[in-house]
This record gives C-alpha cells, structure tokens and sequence, in this order.
C-alpha cells in the first residue's frame, strides 16, 4: 500500500544512499542529495548515461529521469504503429 509514510520512509532511505531519484508507480520524485552525482566517473546526465536508458530493459534500470523520457517515447511510438 502506498501512503504518505511509506513515501517519506523511501525518500529517506534512497535520499542517505545518495540516490537523487525514487520511483512512486509512475511518478518520478527528485530529493537533492546535497553532493556531486556521478556514477563511475560519469555525471548524471552524461549522454552515456541516457543511451544505456534506451538500450536497456528499462524496468531493471534505477529510478531517472532518462527512464521517465524513455518510457513516453516507447508509449508515444507504440501507439503510433
């Protein structure tokens, strides 16, 4: 179930692990970890970081935003076949 304490207990959990996104079903929810974000020397929003996003099987990716852009894109597409 999903409710207001199951949210904030997620946001902190993902929010100490330096985790700048959490995916809520759909929703995508951004909390700044206050720090730099980069991922084996890649900034977050690296076009490396947003081609493995188009490449992959998106529902074993992380929470991100290239995730969310992704996702529309392949619903935008399918429903234009």
């Amino acid at each position: 179930e999903v409710d207001d304490a199951t949210i904030a207990r997620h946001l902190a959990r993902r929010h100490q692990e330096g985790e700048m996104y959490t995916a809520v079903g759909d929703v995508l929810v951004a909390v700044n970890p206050y720090q730099p974000l980069d991922r084996a020397g890649m900034g977050l929003y690296d076009p490396r970081v947003a081609r493995h996003f188009t490449k992959t099987d998106k529902v074993a990716l992380a929470p991100h935003v290239f995730r969310v852009a992704a996702d529309a894109h392949g619903h935008l597409r399918s429903m234009h076949e």
